[in-house]
């Protein structure tokens, strides 16, 4: 069966373009410890570069006592440990900084023992959003039962004091829609279906691999702003806009077949599998996401930022030539979940939604945006096949 798969199987290699500063975080941060910030050049260094100058030195045995005193002072920094101890040790890598400083935490970049990548998960996790968003925006009779799954969970929401109890509602009303969209017709994807209800995801059937390891000189280190909000955000590193990476993409046809034939054995077919070809995720992209940047340049164009509006609709201008996606983090609350299609079709029902799903009571909806200090969004690829 496995070489059956294989041989329906089209591989295809895909260009990724970078559109705007994409962040794609590993969940570490660098510290003042670990860097050393010195103009607008941000250099980053490793405990064992520090032990490797301090070897270099004669006085290496009192340097090793000196250190533990100094890392220990309150309010100590990498800088102010070299040059107390008169250290010259290599970087690591030494990246430019967009932007002020405002904390002393970096969040990094995902890297593996060969640099800076683009996981193949972080894609594929973007493409199946886009599919959801897809078919939502195109099946009207898909969106009116969501329309009425959501009116009736925002109503238990109201009842209920608890956020955690909040958001586990929610987190159901997307496991209703993804039941819907990926599972065959009738299954919730939380049921055990015979042991393996994860084997029915219907985009197991998509593949696609980590980029190539992306060099050094391709990352900045950006610091977002908000706005309509002085919240401080940490500064991270981030692909810089025209970046270019490979990866391989590839829909397993035989596979999808497969899932289809025990579906229907079953008596309970998938719904939406004839959109699982590139050329539907084109037109998902197309569709979904110029109402999207429409409705994001609209909003800056409110606050008075044309600049950042002309930005977005020059992202517009490439959704013809492949796939637009958004990527990592600061991509925003309406391009990471349907809302932006229960605005355009219930204005009502997402701002019930939307005061509802959040920690701390608003007045305004969708009143911030993250961008860099250059005056663009963040997460924009276009994805090429």
């Amino acid at each position: 069966m496995d070489t059956a798969f294989r041989s329906l199987r089209e591989v295809k290699v895909a260009t990724i373009r970078v559109l705007s500063p994409v962040h794609v975080g590993d969940g570490e941060k660098l510290t003042s410890l670990d860097y050393i910030y010195e103009g607008n050049r941000l250099c980053v260094y490793t405990f064992q570069s520090l032990l490797k100058a301090i070897e270099k030195s004669p006085k290496k045995n009192d340097l090793y006592k000196l250190l533990k005193v100094e890392v220990l002072r309150e309010n100590a920094s990498l800088k102010s440990v070299c040059e107390n101890l008169q250290l010259k040790p290599e970087p690591l890598y030494s990246l430019e900084v967009r932007g002020q400083l405002r904390t002393s935490q970096v969040e990094t970049f995902i890297k593996n023992l060969h640099g800076p990548y683009l996981p193949g998960s972080e894609i594929k996790g973007a493409l199946r959003l886009l599919f959801l968003c897809g078919v939502l925006d195109k099946e009207s009779d898909l969106l009116e039962e969501f329309i009425k799954e959501a009116k009736a969970k925002i109503q238990e929401i109201g009842k209920l004091s608890n956020d955690k109890e909040k958001h586990k509602l929610f987190l159901k009303l997307q496991d209703w829609l993804e039941s819907k969209v990926f599972y065959p017709e009738g299954i919730d994807r939380k049921r055990d279906l015979q042991g393996q209800a994860q084997n029915y995801d219907l985009f197991r059937c998509l593949e696609v691999s980590d980029s190539q390891p992306i060099g050094y000189e391709n990352l900045v280190v950006e610091c977002p702003q908000m706005v309509g909000s002085d919240e401080p955000l940490n500064p991270c590193e981030a692909l810089k806009e025209g970046t270019e990476v490979k990866v391989t993409i590839s829909i397993n046809t035989s596979l999808l077949q497969e899932l289809e034939k025990l579906s229907k054995a079953f008596k309970i077919p998938y719904r939406y599998a004839k959109y699982m070809k590139l050329e539907h995720f084109k037109e998902f992209s197309k569709a979904f996401n110029s109402k999207l940047i429409d409705m994001e340049a609209e909003f800056f164009k409110r606050k008075g930022r044309q600049d950042i509006a002309k930005h977005l609709e020059s992202i517009k201008a490439q959704v013809d030539k492949g796939i637009l996606l958004r990527l990592g983090k600061h991509e925003g609350y309406l391009s990471t979940t349907i809302m932006a299609i229960i605005k355009k079709r219930n204005k009502e029902l997402f701002d019930k939604i939307f005061m509802e799903s959040q920690p701390t009571p608003r007045q305004e909806t969708n009143k911030t945006r993250r961008i860099n200090s250059q005056g663009k969004t963040f997460g924009w690829v276009l994805l090429e096949v």
